[in-house]
């Protein structure tokens, strides 16, 4: 079996990593380009002190730790945006995007985690030519998902008469999702529907979900657009 090469569809959001990954076109012009940046783990859309150690913990619902990697897209002076490192001290900007040379217009920053952004992508749109960092004001602008091409998850929800709760993970790393519903006989079916983070969804009945009353949950979500 030596002869064999075995190939990883990697994360859409994410650059490829190893030479064995599959990707989109699209992932490979961009990332031979130099215009997707390594991942983030959150991306804050608020104001941060970024030179005092008065820094919130969690953003987006994820616990910081030293050395991680933040988007930080929100600030009120925004030639202060950028990536950054978050030190206990204070947070200072990422090597990879500290300069003139290595900050491209149009690079695509993709965010690993977080409740509301995990699973996002972020392109950078510079305020002025020529761009000077610190000078030059430095925005970041969420990618809308496109739903031409989606992949479609199928789930089963079996009754049990005492849960009116179900929460169906379905790994897509997006919120971006469409929910149908539906009972054995193909009619749909009626349920609240919440996204719990980029990877879970809960579906809720307004009463316990009787024991035989099977249910087919369908999600669909971009994961390979063109």
């Amino acid at each position: 079996m030596s002869g064999i090469r075995t190939y990883v569809q990697t994360d859409m959001r994410v650059a490829p990593t190893q030479d064995n990954h599959l990707v989109r076109l699209r992932d490979m012009i961009e990332y031979v380009n130099a215009l997707i940046s390594e991942a983030v783990r959150v991306v804050a859309t608020f104001p941060l002190a970024l030179d005092d150690n008065a820094l919130p913990i969690i953003v987006d619902g994820v616990e910081i730790a030293e050395g991680d990697r933040i988007l930080v897209a929100g600030q009120l002076d925004r030639t202060t945006n950028g990536i950054y490192i978050f030190h206990s001290e204070g947070m200072v900007r990422d090597n990879n995007f500290n300069s003139t040379i290595n900050i491209t217009p149009g690079m695509i920053v993709p965010v690993l985690e977080g409740d509301t952004y995990g699973g996002t992508r972020w392109r950078t749109v510079l305020g002025g030519v020529p761009f000077v960092i610190g000078v030059v004001n430095i925005d970041f602008q969420q990618e809308i998902v496109d739903f031409s091409k989606v992949v479609e998850m199928t789930f089963d929800i079996s009754g049990d008469e005492n849960s009116m709760e179900y929460d169906i993970t379905h790994g897509l790393r997006t919120k971006h999702v469409t929910h149908e519903l539906f009972n054995e006989d193909g009619e749909t079916v009626v349920g609240g529907f919440r996204r719990l983070n980029a990877n879970i969804v809960r579906v809720t009945f307004g009463v316990p979900l009787g024991v035989g009353n099977d249910l087919t949950l369908i999600i669909k979500a971009e994961v390979d657009p063109t």
